[in-house]
């Protein structure tokens, strides 16, 4: 966990995809994508309550995605679902993209809300032992639950999903 903390992601996006998994993976999804009918880039902006793209240029700042996604689309509005998602640039700071980011959030805080320990009438001080308690108390990080949950190395481990040249 602390080496993957400590080097960069992959890049989430268009051209980053080992050509066997292009095959197997990535155009069998815009297949079915298709024999579904699922709707396009912008419709799915538009469901997230996000600005739809008025141009190629407001999906991806490279004149050479730009260039193919008109070649392709022809209009903004034709883009395809996953292919808009991994076009479009990716939101500063993070490894997502801006719609990918807002789908992962929207799932993430719905399944989140939905827990049942986060519930007001469980998560009480009733709910758990003075230690439990305690010890979600002092809980500020991943890297908390990291390191009390494994042997104690030299040193602390460091795990996150911020980068290293970007703590807050």
């Amino acid at each position: 966990m602390t080496a993957a903390s400590s080097q960069p992601a992959g890049r989430i996006g268009l051209r980053n995809t080992d050509p066997f998994l292009v095959e197997r993976a990535e155009l069998p999804s815009i297949k079915q994508a298709r024999a579904a009918r699922l709707c396009s880039y912008n419709d799915y902006r538009r469901l997230c309550g996000l600005i739809p793209a008025a141009g190629f240029h407001e999906i991806s700042s490279d004149p050479t995605t730009q260039e193919a996604l008109y070649r392709r689309y022809g209009s903004v509005e034709a883009v395809e679902f996953y292919v808009g998602l991994f076009a479009e640039d990716l939101v500063p700071n993070s490894i997502l993209p801006e719609l990918m980011l807002t789908m992962v959030a929207f799932d993430a805080f719905s399944q989140a809300l939905n827990n049942p320990l986060l519930a007001p009438r469980i998560h009480t001080d009733a709910t758990f032992s003075r230690v439990g308690r305690k010890i979600i108390d002092e809980t500020a990080s991943l890297s908390d639950i990291v390191q009390r949950n494994t042997p104690s190395p030299a040193e602390d481990y460091f795990v996150s999903f911020t980068r290293l040249d970007y703590r807050a």
